[in-house]
């Protein structure tokens, strides 16, 4: 009897710490902390910012090229998800891995670019042949490329779905879709993160802008950087962000 007693005790006290656990659980979103915006000078910066319109863009010779190339006999019965991937792997053949960031057009002329830039670059020929491209994000050792006085940059990277038709994404893997995945700089320590959305990737390549800048001692412009595409966001902004400024 005692020994049932004891059991019984002991299940008692379990439930009573698993209760006390599961209360101690909160369901609300934690809360990003908020900036003094008053402490830069986001519009006094002469050099503008640029727009992810004008980031992602072709020009029109690179635009006539690119139908070109998917004219060919060879290519032009390819599905389009493979026409973008032989096009990228056609024009990379050269391609100068450096750590800068550029816009899709510059890239593809230079022929240069960083992980980011190359996935601005798929995105751009992509958009251009309507294919869908979703972005997931790659864990990786941590690689330090740069330590400047008390600034130190590491980094990361994300690998491209093209899918064959330009529908919704849901189900990702298992949606039974055809895709290709292009991944430059694939490592076998890699380990496949999360789907992240669109907007999501834009911040990151507004983020590796702000870095660019906070190096070269630009923190007003860094600031303007990292907030853009939450300004342009907002109903005071949308739709008035030009290449050419803050709109």
């Amino acid at each position: 009897m005692k020994r049932i007693l004891h059991s019984l005790f002991l299940v008692i006290i379990g439930l009573m710490l698993m209760t006390a656990c599961s209360s101690n659980i909160s369901s609300s979103k934690p809360v990003m902390p908020q900036t003094n915006d008053n402490l830069f000078e986001s519009k006094s910066d002469a050099s503008p910012v640029p727009t992810l319109e004008h980031l992602m863009a072709l020009t029109p010779e690179q635009i006539e090229d690119l139908h070109q190339f998917v004219r060919r006999e060879d290519i032009a019965l390819l599905p389009k998800n493979k026409q973008v991937r032989e096009y990228l792997f056609t024009k990379l053949v050269n391609f100068n891995y450096e750590g800068k960031n550029h816009p899709a057009s510059v890239a593809l002329e230079k022929g240069s670019g960083n992980c980011m830039t190359l996935a601005l670059l798929t995105y751009a020929v992509a958009r251009e042949l309507g294919v869908k491209a979703v972005f997931q994000v790659m864990h990786t050792p941590p690689m330090l490329l740069e330590v400047t006085t008390n600034l130190a940059v590491t980094s990361d990277h994300v690998r491209t779905f093209l899918y064959e038709d330009d529908t919704d994404n849901q189900g990702f893997y298992f949606s039974g879709r055809s895709y290709v995945v292009l991944d430059y700089f694939p490592d076998r320590y890699d380990r496949g993160g999360r789907k992240i959305a669109e907007d999501q990737f834009f911040g990151m390549l507004y983020r590796n802008l702000a870095a660019d800048a906070l190096l070269a001692g630009k923190v007003n412009r860094a600031f303007s950087l990292s907030i853009y595409p939450r300004v342009c966001a907002t109903a005071e902004y949308a739709g008035n962000c030009s290449p050419l400024g803050w709109g």
